[in-house]
């Protein structure tokens, strides 16, 4: 015999429910069938209270996490949205659209300068956006002034050398809030 209020299984003729102290009801032959079916109206209460305790279970691991993320970053978790999208280094852009008129990445030494463009798409507002420039011979980075965004644009920056670039193979990191988000390669010859 289960107990029309908890579900629980008590035994034949008892009063009281062992569950919840709840009185407990002769069961008569006409409404067998719905005290037969409350195990399983308990089982599906049960059931959802299990999946809440999961769902719970889950966001409280995934806050947890978040929380060791910031305490490692110094206190801020910084997480962005911004990404880049069809960065390449030119030797011409438009003055107006930023977009690149020459795309090219092998230059003579003669070259005074290297653009790089890109559009940055998802942007959150104040995203930082910079360029790292690196002669991968030596080691050397020339990093420019950064870029805040409040919103999806296309981007572009450049480096000058007005007697001509070094040989040898350069690096350009794109960084959106000072982590790299892609890198580009050129060649002077």
């Amino acid at each position: 015999m289960y107990c029309p209020k908890c579900g629980t299984e008590n035994s034949d003729g008892a009063k009281f429910c062992k569950g919840c102290g709840a009185v407990m009801e002769e069961v008569s032959p006409s409404s067998s069938h719905e005290a037969a079916s409350i195990p399983q109206q308990v089982r599906t209460k049960k059931s959802k209270k299990k999946g809440c305790l999961i769902v719970v279970g889950i966001a409280f691991l995934i806050f947890v996490i978040l929380m060791i993320v910031a305490l490692l970053n110094g206190g801020e978790a910084d997480f962005t949205t911004a990404n880049i999208q069809n960065a390449v280094i030119a030797k011409e852009i438009d003055p107006q659209t930023k977009e690149a008129l020459i795309e090219q990445d092998v230059f003579p030494q003669d070259t005074q300068v290297v653009y790089v463009t890109c559009y940055v798409k998802n942007v959150p507002a104040d995203t930082k956006v910079a360029a790292l420039w690196t002669y991968l011979p030596s080691g050397e980075t020339l990093a420019g002034d950064p870029v805040y965004l409040e919103g999806d644009a296309q981007v572009q920056f450049n480096v000058e050398m007005p007697n001509g670039f070094f040989p040898g193979e350069y690096q350009v990191d794109l960084l959106i809030d000072d982590e790299i988000a892609e890198t580009l390669q050129f060649l002077v010859e």
